[in-house]
């Protein structure tokens, strides 16, 4: 495992991540526990500045399933629960590693990028490959998801708190519904495609990706009470990658990569201008926003 964990700031600061399982248990170097603010140094994991503000870390020993990381600024001598918050992001890990390649997350390619900016040789791919992976990762944690698809067939389980509804991570499609009513995790209930809704139902037809279940009124089953109960196999993510998405990533990467001609990130002369390179783009705030995932109780 090595830098799966990625988040982009400005250069020269001590980030570090704190990751959380679907039960919003937080990884102590061993084990998933409850959060306790008394055990916040046992939390942290290690962000190293690779170039130009670009952090990376690794993805600890844990089994596969969905994450959620959230990088912090080290303020102190020791990571500390005061400590601010840098940015956000979700994982999917098969054990070993991420489901999807890091090449196929990217929301603009080495070969696009390298044609749009006039780019002819190949002294700066691995710099380019690394700020495209960690610009990509950046849009997702400030829009709180993902735009690329994952594999066919991934699992992902959800507890659900309702009998007849439950919000559920961007989907592209379903293949396979199953529920647990007893907690033995034997999913002994296959759903069929009459037994259950998408919403929002006219979301392919839009482009967007399903992010609500329901049991159909007149369908065999309703959603289960036990934790894991609702087992849902299928493709996560988006249709597409979105055109704003796609030109956001053109623009923030673009700013990225000038940081390492502009160690205190700035560029630009007092004659001609200066710019700050350390923050988001505003057209790249104009292109995201839309797309934020709102936090629902």
């Amino acid at each position: 495992m090595a830098h799966e964990l990625q988040a982009f700031a400005s250069a020269g600061l001590t980030l570090y991540a704190v990751l959380l399982n679907a039960s919003g248990k937080v990884w102590n170097g061993s084990a998933f526990v409850t959060i306790d603010a008394d055990d916040w140094t046992a939390y942290d994991i290690a962000m190293t500045e690779a170039t130009a503000g670009i952090y990376l870390g690794d993805m600890p020993t844990v089994d596969a399933g969905s994450y959620t990381f959230i990088v912090y600024q080290q303020a102190g001598a020791t990571p500390a629960v005061t400590d601010d918050q840098s940015s956000t992001g979700t994982i999917a890990w098969d054990g070993t590693g991420t489901t999807v390649p890091s090449g196929a997350t990217r929301y603009v390619s080495l070969t696009e990028f390298k044609t749009r900016f006039g780019v002819e040789d190949t002294v700066d791919d691995t710099t380019l490959e690394q700020v495209l992976d960690a610009t990509s990762r950046g849009i997702d944690n400030y829009c709180g998801r993902y735009f690329y698809q994952t594999a066919a067939g991934t699992v992902r389980y959800y507890t659900p708190a309702r009998y007849d509804r439950l919000r559920i991570d961007d989907c592209v499609s379903l293949s396979v519904v199953a529920s647990d009513d007893d907690g033995d995790r034997t999913y002994e209930n296959t759903w069929e495609s009459t037994d259950y809704d998408l919403w929002p139902e006219n979301a392919a037809t839009d482009g967007w990706p399903y992010d609500r279940f329901t049991p159909t009124p007149l369908g065999n089953y309703d959603l289960p009470a036990t934790p894991k109960g609702l087992q849902l196999t299928g493709v996560w993510g988006w249709p597409a990658v979105p055109d704003p998405v796609h030109e956001a990533c053109y623009i923030q990467a673009s700013r990225v990569f000038k940081r390492k001609d502009a160690p205190f990130g700035i560029a630009g002369s007092p004659d001609l201008g200066m710019m700050r390179l350390g923050r988001l783009d505003p057209d790249v705030l104009w292109m995201l926003d839309p797309y934020k995932k709102l936090a629902t109780g």
